[in-house]
């Protein structure tokens, strides 16, 4: 979806979290 999943590949999880709510 953008540049920052590469960054923050550990973080996609919590960010998948806030978009699935």
């Amino acid at each position: 979806m953008g540049p920052w999943r590469r960054r923050r590949e550990r973080v996609r999880q919590e960010v998948y979290c806030k978009l699935s709510k």
